[in-house]
């Protein structure tokens, strides 16, 4: 399989005031591109937030999406 794997998207939830790091939920371990669609992956609040990563072998890219609920 030439895609990253990742496993499943993700949900969460988080109190009102408080932030989680979304790098916990799928760490870098060494892809191409690990790029979050947030400035501040490692301090976010509640939303939706998306992965984009692209493995080494073969350039291909997979999303992957993280859901923080209040």
């Amino acid at each position: 399989n030439s895609f990253p794997n990742l496993g499943p998207d993700k949900a969460d939830s988080v109190c009102p005031g408080y932030t989680v790091d979304l790098t916990s939920y799928y760490p870098n371990t060494g892809y191409a591109e690990y790029t979050w669609d947030t400035q501040t992956p490692n301090a976010a609040g509640a939303g939706v937030y998306t992965l984009i990563v692209t493995n080494n072998n073969r350039g291909k890219k997979i999303r992957r999406n993280t859901s923080i609920f209040l």
